[in-house]
């Protein structure tokens, strides 16, 4: 090749490459490259000899080329796409002269070479490169849909030519970058399809009817080729997510492989057991499958069965000698179980080398026949073997799921540990100690497989250690105890039930050989109480119950002191009111008094009495879950209380109650005379109907009572339910005039942590006022505002200040009455003066302890304001310029770091940063508050009506923090949104399977009614901005977007967004043609974000998993909060993280149903949306992190209601969308398709339009509430459905062609 090639240079290299042939590898890409790009005519000798190479992995009579030699192709196919690009410019005008390189663009393969890249795809799997073999596999697919495009358009002739209305811009046709397979082969594969069934397919893609996938399981050969590719490595990489994605297409309809490789990734074991068990059956049954069915087995925790069918299977000693996996899980099942005889490995006459668990086996042997040298080379042998497993063979992609490494070098790590100890006669119990105070808490792994194997491993540890040990064995009993008692409840977390039952069948084993042991009472009761607790997660209630009655029995009248027995008998108490209520057995009176609070009582008094530190632990842990059982069970009889007398049936009975009274007295009026008997007698049915409805104003009260007490102590000794401080809010609001609330409110909150009251520090300080009728509560509640104030001034002074300069915009920087608006003219305040006198009251007590912050904040505060109202409309056309700001505003001043007013902010933290919660109230340097050190005096516009402006301070960190400087626009929804986007966090957080989803929030800071500051996200840029860029007719030299450079052949998207207003009165039936028509001539590109921001394979595909799990995320916590407006410059997408963030959050809690043109879609889930989420579309990830978000938000229904409860009844919070604004929204809706960041982000709000009703505001809130309650509890339509069969529904609705084409043209649903 080199020879042949007209470079030179090149030719000098073939001698260095003779003599060192392991040259040849490194040298090959460089020079594939520079031939490529001086000589196209080389193109189809390398094309030819690459495929060729590729191919001859597949042919048998041949010779194939070794696994390097297929690395080095790969590796070169690589390189020539990540350095295949000089200049996307002028491609079609280059020089023909051959001595000049060519330019390419991104991802430049198919203009370099013309090879099948499905044929690469599956020799890179050959390889072990999953990621990328999916991402050719793709490209393939995205090339031959674009074949069925073009063939589709032939075949209609020219009646599908795109026609540029005139006035549209003009353009010249760019570079269309995309990897292609061969053309013969392409043509191939579309002639396979009519032409009948190509349109109806094309169709279906173009509304978005169906993905990628669809389109490939009508392909034939090539196309099943394609799905088991994927399908493979899928497998490989380990993503279950993706594989789901996958296997539900039909192609898999008649494979088990991919069913049971879905089985395993879900641990879904006793299934998988099943499935082979039918495949052995079958007759000629591969016995390739007994490794899998010993897997199955043991990880069914079937461990007897599992020994007898080894057995069984050891008398074909070939079977052992061929499967590797039955080796390695026999070595599993030997260590586990502790038998050190090497006869118990049947038919066993030697392992492969691959196997793990033969060295943890071969080191817990030598460490039971204490040979330490043997001990450390199987040490280090499982230590190479779990580190070669993540690092493979050369191009071997890492695996994206560590957590089975981390797992087998914990255990590695705790043997050594162990073993060092031993060996120096050190102290066994300390070593032990950390196992049971530092046990693998649940969520530790994301699968159970990888916690059993820390805890067999402690536990074969412990056997270890008993039968070496003596003097310490009593104290050792205990902790072996405590750590089979912990593997118990780990199991039942992981929903591990027969695994449970295992190690509790070991644990009553231990505890009998203990019994004489005075230790040990407490024992029996606690084995006692967890079979209880197990037979309720299988269901079987009955049982269940009956075996704790019987435990209360036998604890009653126990005459047993123990400490523990005590314990047991607590949370036996607790556990069975808790059953009782659940099957309504007993009534809510008796479940209080005789269990729960009795419950509660022992473990107090039980921790009054207690020296022992280790039992106080247990003790708390069991007092917080007494206090939260107790707490949640008063608030749920003060709810159903509150209900009922809301409804119908208590106001019919109140009714009944008075009437006979009142017909007395009318009756005396009118003259007539009752004799004594029937005075009394409707005296007592009116007294029995009177105390009745006494009594169940007494149970409120209970209730009310002893759920905020129980919340405030459960608070007060864990963090573990830090979100309850929501209710205790909400039910203190509720009932603010009432002297119980006030009074124990009163009691606890000087005892609760002030940092605890920080979350809703804005919700607190917007129902400040003077003392009136309720000044109790108003005392109560700014004794606590300026106890978390000063403690957490860094927290909450901007909250206060932004109260005290709630009218300052008005004051000093409104308009003149004759430029005003309408709306600004009726505009009513919803802060009034007398939260205002409160808030400056407040002020002053914080200013009198911290003088110097306070005074520093607060100027800062001002100065911002004052920057907010300053006039830039002269540079309104300047969009992301630099622009110097006036030396004749005082904010100026803070530019210069040696001013006296920049001196004087420097100890205000930066509000837009996180500032860390110091528990202790200190605030240090070293708790890492990033402070203020100056400005640059320099600030940006980035559009929208009111022009906020971009500043960038510089902070104590050294870095530069940008943010947005905000007038005239409220930005207290925003703050609220984000509140409840960082309550969503925390909650997805606690359940294992959602830990890793989040939704993107940034910090929002009001300063005012009509001002405030907004974090830039950096690296962010609106998706509308990539997919349609900002040139403009105004502006043609911007950025063309992704559509004209991917698809110019296209219409644009002005055109769309013209052609659907021309039918925005229209009919639905012509609005839905109308859509149909645009969607056909412009096709989807946002696939191709990816592919440019991310070249390598395995970042390619791990940002595209990251955007489709941030999608999924935000669109069920968007849907679920009612959230509107989200078009295409409201929702950003980070370019080094690929999660997508949404802005300009005022339209929220179904609003967008009162805009002129309703919103009829749950969220945004256009087909650009899909594009990016690669060939399975909405299968796979999306719908399944759609899924697992959807349980954690119904799950979570206390918790996500309550906040939302609170925050729909906030006095200063008007959340309600005006016709106003809801005009204003529509009317720029144009304007906000041409700018970027903040285009509607700054839309001035005007809540003039509002009713001021309390009346009206609070049917609002009860309505907007009632919805959020049915979609936590799955009611859509009338229809009560399932987590699944509610996101199914949502995914249908978001992707209707019939409710995208009535959407407001603004919003853009084509793209």
């Amino acid at each position: 090749m080199l020879l042949a090639c007209e470079i030179k240079h090149l030719h000098a290299l073939v001698g260095i490459c003779r003599l060192s042939p392991a040259l040849c590898s490194h040298v090959l890409p460089h020079a594939i490259l520079q031939v490529l790009l001086y000589d196209q005519a080389m193109k189809d000798v390398l094309s030819q000899g690459i495929m060729a190479a590729l191919n001859s992995a597949f042919e048998e009579t041949s010779s194939p080329l070794n696994h390097s030699s297929l690395h080095t192709i790969l590796l070169t196919l690589q390189y020539l796409r990540e350095n295949g690009t000089c200049n996307t410019a002028n491609l079609s005008h280059q020089s023909s002269n051959r001595n000049q390189p060519k330019v390419f663009g991104p991802n430049c393969l198919s203009y370099l070479l013309d090879i099948n890249l499905l044929t690469a795809a599956k020799v890179s799997l050959i390889c072990g490169s999953p990621y990328q073999a999916i991402l050719y596999t793709e490209t393939w697919a995205d090339s031959v849909e674009d074949s069925m495009y073009k063939s589709a358009q032939q075949s209609n002739g020219n009646s599908d030519r795109v026609k540029i209305p005139r006035g549209s811009n003009s353009r010249t046709p760019s570079v269309h970058i995309s990897s292609t397979t061969t053309s013969h082969t392409v043509s191939n594969i579309v002639s396979f399809l009519d032409a009948e069934k190509r349109k109806s397919l094309m169709q279906s893609r173009q509304l978005g009817k169906c993905c990628a996938l669809d389109v490939m399981q009508e392909l034939g050969k090539q196309g099943k080729e394609a799905i088991s590719i994927l399908t493979e490595a899928y497998n490989f990489i380990g993503d279950v997510d993706g594989l789901y994605g996958v296997i539900v297409s039909p192609v898999h309809g008649s494979q088990n492989a991919p069913l049971l490789n879905m089985y395993e990734k879900e641990g879904c074991w006793d299934k998988l057991l099943k499935s082979h068990d039918l495949l052995l059956s079958i007759p000629g049954g591969s016995k390739s499958n007994m490794g899998e069915v010993v897997a199955s087995l043991q990880n069914c925790s079937l461990s007897h069965v599992c020994d007898m069918y080894m057995r069984g299977i050891s008398k074909d000693h070939t079977a052992f000698a061929t499967d590797e996996l039955l080796q390695d899980l026999q070595y599993k099942s030997v260590w586990t179980a502790g038998q050190w005889d090497v006869a118990s490995l049947h038919g066993m006459h030697g392992a492969a080398e691959t196997s793990f668990h033969k060295h943890m086996f071969h080191a817990m042997h030598a460490m039971h026949n204490k040979c330490p040298l043997k001990f450390n080379l199987a040490l280090e042998n499982g230590r190479t073997h779990a580190v070669l497993k993540l690092l493979g063979e050369p191009l071997r992609s890492v695996s994206s799921n560590l957590e089975p490494v981390v797992s087998r070098l914990q255990c590695l790590g705790e043997m050594e540990e162990i073993e060092r100890i031993l060996r120096n006669t050190g102290n066994i119990q300390q070593a032990v100690n950390t196992w049971v105070s530092n046990p693998v808490f649940p969520g530790s792994y994301s699968k159970f497989e990888d916690v059993d194997l820390v805890m067999s491993c402690r536990t074969t540890l412990f056997s270890l250690l008993l039968s070496r040990s003596e003097n310490e064995e009593n104290s050792l009993n205990e902790s072996y105890l405590q750590h089979l008692l912990k593997c118990v409840k780990v199991s039942c977390h992981y929903k591990q039930l027969q695994h449970a039952k295992k190690v509790l069948v070991k644990l009553k084993t231990a505890t009998q050989k203990c019994v004489n042991e005075t230790s040990m009472v407490g024992w029996p009761f606690k084995i006692h109480l967890e079979e209880a607790k197990l037979l309720w997660e299988e269901q079987d209630q009955v049982f269940a119950l009956a075996m704790l009655q019987n435990l209360k029995r036998q604890l009653n009248p126990c005459a047993i002191v123990d400490d523990h027995v005590t314990l047991v008998h607590a949370e036996t108490l607790r556990v069975l009111g808790t059953w009782l209520h659940e099957l309504h057995f007993v009534g809510p009176s008796e479940i209080l008094e005789e269990y729960l609070y009795k419950a509660l009582k022992m473990s107090e008094n039980l921790m009054n009495s207690l020296s022992n530190g280790e039992l106080q632990g247990g003790t708390t842990r069991e007092i917080v879950a007494g206090c939260f059982t107790l707490a949640k069970f008063a608030d749920q009889q003060y709810l159903q209380i509150t209900k009922y007398k809301l409804s119908n049936k208590y106001a019919q009975k109140k009714a009944l109650a008075e009437a006979p009274t009142q017909e007395m007295l009318s009756m005396k009026k009118m003259g007539e005379q009752l004799s004594r008997k029937t005075q009394i007698l409707v005296s007592k049915n009116s007294n029995l109907d009177l105390e009745e409805l006494t009594r169940i104003e007494d149970k409120e009260e209970k209730f009310l009572k002893c759920a905020l007490e129980t919340y405030i102590k459960c608070l007060k000794m864990s963090d573990e339910h830090d979100t309850l401080m929501n209710r205790i809010c909400s039910l203190w609001f509720s009932n603010n005039l009432l002297a119980i609330t006030n009074d124990i409110i009163s009691d606890g909150h000087s005892t609760l942590p002030s940092y605890k009251y920080i979350p809703l520090a804005y919700q607190l300080a917007a129902r400040l006022k003077t003392p009136t009728n309720d000044s109790y509560f108003q005392n109560m509640l700014q004794e606590i505002l300026l106890r978390v104030t000063v403690d957490h001034p860094y927290h909450t002074l901007f909250i206060i200040l932004a109260l005290t300069h709630a009218h300052k915009d008005e004051e000093k920087y409104a308009p003149p009455p004759s430029k005003r608006t309408k709306s600004e003219r009726n505009k009513k305040n919803t802060v009034t003066t007398s939260t205002i006198t409160a808030a400056l009251n407040l002020l002053s007590k914080v200013e009198r302890v911290k003088p110097d912050l306070v005074s520093a904040t607060k100027l800062l505060s001002l100065l911002y304001i004052e920057f907010a109202n300053f006039d830039a409309s002269p540079w309104k056309n300047q969009p992301g310029q630099k622009i110097s700001i006036p030396k004749s505003l005082p904010f100026y001043k803070l530019c210069e770091r040696n001013s006296k007013l920049a001196l004087k902010i420097q100890q205000v933290n930066l509000p837009t940063t996180d500032t860390p919660v110091d528990k202790s109230a200190i605030y240090d340097d070293s708790v890492g508050i990033v402070r203020f050190q100056s400005f640059q005096p320099y600030f940006q516009t980035c559009g929208g009506v009111n022009l906020p402006k971009v500043v960038v301070a510089t902070g104590s960190d050294g870095l530069a923090h940008k943010h947005l400087v905000k007038g005239r626009d409220d930005l207290r929804q925003d703050a609220v949104m984000q509140q409840v986007f960082q309550l969503v966090n925390i909650l997805l957080g606690k359940n294992p399977i959602t830990k890793s989803l989040n939704i993107q929030t940034y910090k929002v800071i009001p300063l005012s009614q009509k001002s405030g500051l907004v974090q830039w996200c950096n690296g962010t840029v609106p998706i509308g901005v990539y997919l349609v860029g900002t040139a403009t007719q105004a502006s043609p030299q911007g950025d063309p977007g992704a559509h004209i450079k991917y698809r110019p052949q296209d219409i644009s998207a002005l055109v769309c967004r013209k052609a659907m207003m021309a039918v925005s009165g229209k009919t639905a039936d012509m609005k839905l043609e109308k859509y149909k028509e645009v969607c056909s001539k412009f096709k989807p590109v946002f696939r191709h974000f990816f592919t440019d921001k991310f070249v390598d394979p395995q970042e390619w595909f791990s940002k595209r998993q990251s955007y489709t799990r941030s999608v999924a995320v935000s669109s069920i916590i968007g849907y679920v909060l009612g959230l509107g407006d989200r078009h295409v410059q409201n929702i950003l997408i980070n370019c080094n993280t690929a999660e997508i963030v949404h802005i300009d959050l005022g339209v929220a809690f179904e609003q967008g149903r009162c805009l002129p043109t309703p919103e009829t879609v749950p969220f945004r889930l256009t087909r650009d949306i899909v594009d990016g989420m690669g060939l399975c579309g909405v299968e796979g990830v999306f719908r399944r992190c759609c899924d697992a978000t959807m349980q954690v938000m119904r799950s979570s229904y206390d918790a996500i209601t309550t906040i939302v409860e609170v925050l729909l009844y906030d006095p200063l919070h008007d959340w309600a969308l005006s016709p106003t604004k809801a005009r204003t929204l529509q009317r720029n809706g144009d304007a906000t398709m041409d700018c970027s960041l903040s285009s509607t982000l700054s839309t001035y709000s005007t809540r003039a339009d509002v009713q001021s009703d309390a009346n009206n505001t609070n049917k609002l809130a009860e309505r907007v509430l009632l919805r959020l309650q049915e979609k936590l509890q799955g009611t859509e339509e009338g229809s009560v459905l399932s987590v699944r069969g509610q996101v199914n529904m949502l995914i249908q609705q978001a992707s209707d062609p019939m409710r995208l084409c009535q959407l407001f043209a603004g919003w853009q649903p084509y793209l």
